[in-house]
């Protein structure tokens, strides 16, 4: 099982970031170049669905709310089990202030079986997919604070 973390400080209130957060149909708007034919569906049965692009491989990106604590956290399962690119995703949000929060997002994912699975995995996906959330995460942090979410250098290939 792999584990990725990243963080970033974004100048808007908790409360409008974790509204964008939960807006799953609007993710493509925001999520970088790796992550393809994005599709969300937000309300009572909030999923998100695509495909995430690694080096010699795609993977599924199949997520659906697990639990959800307002201006808080939002956890998203994969409905995929182990298969997926993520088994879980999470936003989890600090207010530091009435127009500063702190939000991490978490990833916990399996990688390709067996040992040739193993080694790609160490050498050269586990770099790509943190890119891709970290791209991610600067491309929200961009649009919240009205820069828009324009392309970064390394939009989600790595090349950051």
């Amino acid at each position: 099982m792999g584990r990725i973390r990243e963080d970033v400080h974004i100048h808007a209130s908790a409360s409008e970031t974790f509204e964008r957060l939960e807006a799953t149909a609007r993710y493509a708007e925001w999520l970088p170049g790796s992550f393809r034919d994005v599709e969300g569906e937000s309300g009572a049965h909030a999923r998100l669905e695509g495909v995430l692009t690694l080096p010699l491989r795609s993977e599924r990106v199949s997520l659906e709310v697990a639990e959800r604590e307002p201006s808080r956290l939002l956890l998203f399962r994969s409905t995929d089990g182990a298969r997926g690119a993520f088994e879980t995703l999470s936003w989890v949000l600090t207010a530091e202030g009435a127009e500063d929060v702190h939000l991490l997002v978490e990833a916990i994912y399996t990688p390709a079986g067996g040992f040739a699975g193993w080694l790609l995995d160490l050498l050269v996906q586990r770099q790509h997919r943190r890119q891709a959330l970290r791209d991610a995460v600067w491309r929200l942090k961009q649009l919240l604070e009205g820069a828009g979410p324009a392309a970064q250098p390394g939009d989600g290939d790595g090349s950051a």
